[in-house]
């Protein structure tokens, strides 16, 4: 009796294992495990090298976090700090002074709580993920059908699948138009394209460090949400184009389906905008957005900031970079610290984007052929103790000149800017508006520099534009008073000032 009982219970275990391989597509399984794991870990692996590298910044840059009475003085070194270590250090222990310069060992020791926490945060994060395994599993099961069956209707006949219906009723009629077999071939296409786009917000995250369970929980609402809405595009317009043609169909899937389903998947918010755009006649209720000015507010690219081509721009991108305002707002040591590029780089991309960003693109191109490449060259060339007058009259004619885009804004919303002559008040066109600020202003140096100086005080005091110009001192600081000008110059000074950008 005993060994009946031990062989039907080896029997038992065994049926298990042996029924999940019958039942379980194995693929679709390694998928939905396999990417939250993978997720997981890279995110402690990025922090680890992030956590080293802040390190290093510190000792090579000592005085970007102490002045010489010891007091903090920089808030933007101290925020990235604080995003990878503060979760660990509830106590402040690592913000004391024996670990503003920290040696080998406490460096170690932090490095070592980081990973003792970090696989308890972990186990929180893999179970946060259990959503987006589900639905990774039944979309790549789905998927794997869909393409088994030559993007056709999924029936049993041709896929093992959860989806794949046998009914003889079902398989015996006419498989065409919108079926339970054609939903699941075009939920397994747009799963296709919510996947990737899915995988890319990963890495996005990844690479800013900002993974949380709130990450794995929007991210699989969102892929749901774009399969459910593109299977009723799908169900409401089988074939957008009927009315004109006739088109190619691939067992009652229109072609066109079998192409717009991804793409629909990979932009979650397409198909209910798919959905919209083919029923707008019909809801009038919608407020309409205004999109005259579109021609004149068009985002302008990082491309345009000297040093950056379009792998740069792509890897920037992945850093929530994606235009020159981006940029020019960006802390640069945290650029740096998140990305593969230089602390010098960075600081000067930001400074470039920053003149960018308040002149325009029109007139940060003119100054860059003008030998004005950041905003703390026009601080300088403008502000400057010991510039002459005249360089602020130079300056003062890109400031105050008329731009194509300053046209085009005036002329789509009708506006006419109003001058005085003669003490009389008339509107006039944007040319005439410009020449006559520019002649307000003074034709005299002495007189134009002080509207013009008065204008750089108050465009350069952004936020963003302090937080640089605050990084910018504390590195001149470090870099010591050799580092102002080479010994043979005039600009060699001995007092060890530090110019001010």
């Amino acid at each position: 009796m005993a060994q009946l009982a031990e062989l039907s219970l080896y029997d038992y275990l065994v049926s298990i294992p042996l029924w999940l391989w019958q039942n379980v597509d194995g693929w679709a399984l390694l998928v939905a495990v396999l990417t939250p794991a993978l997720i997981i870990f890279g995110r402690q692996e990025i922090r680890l090298r992030r956590v080293r590298q802040i390190f290093d910044f510190e000792r090579t840059f000592g005085n970007i976090r102490t002045s010489e009475d010891g007091k903090k003085i920089n808030p933007s070194f101290e925020f990235v700090r604080s995003k990878y270590l503060s979760d660990v250090d509830m106590a402040g222990t690592f913000s004391q002074p024996d670990y503003q310069h920290p040696n080998a060992a406490q460096i170690q020791e932090i490095l070592d709580r980081i990973t003792r926490l970090g696989r308890r945060r972990d186990r929180r994060l893999l179970a946060s993920s259990v959503g987006l395994m589900i639905v990774l599993y039944f979309g790549v099961d789905a998927l794997l059908a869909a393409i088994t069956c030559g993007f056709g209707s999924v029936t049993c006949s041709c896929a093992l699948t959860h989806f794949a219906p046998c009914d003889a009723a079902l398989n015996a009629s006419e498989n065409t138009g919108v079926t339970y077999s054609a939903l699941v071939t075009i939920g397994g296409l747009a799963f296709a394209g919510a996947f990737v786009e899915t995988f890319r917000t990963f890495l996005r995250h990844l690479a800013v460090f900002d993974l949380s369970a709130y990450t794995f929980l929007r991210q699989t609402g969102e892929m749901v949400a774009a399969i459910i809405f593109t299977m009723i595009a799908f169900a409401a317009i089988p074939d957008p184009l009927q009315p004109f043609t006739r088109g190619t169909e691939s067992d009652g899937i229109p072609w066109l389906w079998i192409a717009l389903a991804p793409i629909l998947g990979l932009m979650p918010r397409s198909a209910t905008q798919f959905v919209y755009m083919k029923t707008k006649n019909l809801i009038t209720w919608f407020k309409t957005e205004d999109d005259r000015f579109q021609e004149v507010t068009r985002v302008t690219t990082v491309d345009a900031i000297d040093g950056i081509d379009f792998p740069t721009r792509f890897r920037l991108e992945i850093c929530g970079i994606y235009d020159v305002q981006n940029l020019a707002t960006t802390n640069p040591i945290m650029l740096h610290i998140e990305s593969p590029f230089g602390i010098y780089q960075c600081i000067d991309w930001v400074a470039q984007a920053q003149l960018c960003h308040i002149l325009g693109l029109e007139k940060f191109l003119m100054m860059r052929e003008l030998n004005i490449r950041t905003i703390f060259d026009l601080e300088r060339a403008i502000d400057s103790r010991d510039g002459p007058d005249e360089v602020d009259t130079i300056y003062a004619g890109v400031l105050f000149a008329a731009t194509d885009n300053l046209r085009k804004a005036a002329q789509i919303g009708g506006n006419q800017p109003m001058i005085i002559e003669d003490g009389k008040v008339t509107p006039a066109t944007v040319d005439a508006y410009c020449i006559w600020a520019r002649t307000v202003i003074g034709t005299e140096p002495a007189r134009a520099k002080l509207s013009v100086e008065h204008l750089m005080r108050w465009i350069g005091d952004d936020l963003h534009v302090r937080r640089l110009r605050l990084i910018w001192n504390d590195i001149s600081r470090t870099l010591g008073k050799r580092s102002e000008a080479l010994p043979d110059t005039q600009g060699h000074r001995g007092s060890g000032q530090v110019r001010n950008p």
